[in-house]
């Protein structure tokens, strides 16, 4: 009898061997992630596995009429060329500013081929939207903590010099005197240009991912993709929500940290559970709510105590820009040079990391 589905921690694969509860474990997907999970496992070395995140990601290439499978987490996989990481010619100062998955990515990498590396994150811990995403109260998003959890072992494995809590200025760069500056500053909520849009009751997504929102008994949620995740974590947590978008119905599942079709089709389901208002144009947000004009051309109002903008994401660029001309060589990765999904922003540290 062969177990299947979404396995992806070694504890399971004992657990259900052991109780006989199936004779062969198909890791499928986590086998994409990890080749080496059966290896690791057998050896005790269940931390240095990386777990598979769900992200389809593998999928989507393979319908892409690629000749081999990549993997969002995994940049070796389907490049075992390009993909060797070799020592550097000459090892350099690197410095990566931004802790998020591209950043920890970058370090990591970067560390391997013999450079002196160090890792400064302005925040209180490493991961990033990845790590605040995953947190995310009854919406099953869990998994996306796991490659933030695998590159912070390796980073400390590593003895990657990572320094939290530290505000990055130019000047702080300038001292450093890098030879490399690896740019991860992340992205930002975008802020849509609504009247009221600064009122007492309004906040962004991320205050709400960090738990920081107070959130009153009727919640509007102004945006797609992201909002419909919120919402529905807001939902599910005893208020009263309305998600108004101004795109259409189609464009409320697309979640940018991921690719993933099926997860696409758990939120429609999900968006039952809220009021889902679409094709609108955001006119006003006031202390009774937010007002809006619909599609036939009518003011509308949606009474809500608080309100929370997901709006969309814009890059946290104004360190790099400043940089420009004032470090040998200077580089940016993921959200900060476009907001997109977290297979992205480990793509391009693992490759700039090859090649400096």
């Amino acid at each position: 009898m062969f177990g299947v589905g979404k396995i992806n921690d070694p504890r399971l694969v004992r657990r259900y061997i052991e109780q006989g509860m199936c004779d062969i474990v198909n890791l499928s997907r986590q086998s994409i992630a990890d080749p080496d999970f059966p290896k690791k496992m057998l050896a005790g070395r269940d931390d240095e596995i990386r777990k598979c995140i769900y992200c389809n990601w593998c999928l989507w290439t393979a319908s892409q009429g690629n000749w081999t499978v990549e993997c969002a987490i995994n940049y070796e996989q389907g490049r075992s060329r390009e993909a060797q990481i070799t020592k550097a010619e000459k090892p350099k100062r690197v410095l990566v500013v931004g802790g998020g998955v591209g950043g920890m990515e970058a370090a990591r990498v970067s560390n391997l081929r013999g450079h002196d590396v160090t890792l400064w994150e302005k925040g209180p811990q490493l991961g990033g939207l990845a790590a605040m995403v995953s947190s995310m109260p009854k919406i099953f998003v869990r998994s996306l903590k796991n490659p933030v959890q695998w590159l912070s072992r390796h980073l400390k494995k590593q003895k990657v010099k990572v320094e939290l809590n530290r505000e990055v200025t130019v000047e702080a760069v300038e001292e450093a005197k890098p030879d490399v500056v690896l740019v991860a500053t992340g992205s930002r909520p975008a802020s849509p240009d609504i009247p009221g849009v600064n009122s007492d009751n309004v906040f962004t997504m991320d205050d709400y991912l960090a738990g920081k929102a107070k959130l009153g008994q009727k919640v509007a949620v102004l945006g797609g993709g992201y909002a419909s995740e919120i919402a529905v974590s807001i939902a599910r947590g005893g208020k009263e929500v309305a998600l108004i978008s101004e795109g259409g119905f189609d464009s409320l599942t697309a979640a940018p940290y991921l690719f993933d079709g099926l997860r696409n089709l758990m939120l429609f389901g999900f968006l039952a559970e809220v009021k889902a208002i679409t094709d609108v144009k955001y006119k006003e947000i006031t202390k009774e709510g937010v007002k809006y004009v619909d599609a036939e051309g009518k003011e509308q109002l949606v009474s809500a105590d608080t309100v929370i903008l997901a709006t969309g994401r814009v890059p946290n660029r104004e360190l790099y820009d400043a940089l420009v001309g004032k470090v040998p060589e200077l580089y940016d990765i993921g959200d900060c040079w476009r907001p997109d999904k977290i297979g992205t922003a480990i793509h391009d540290a693992a490759r700039i990391a090859r090649h400096i």
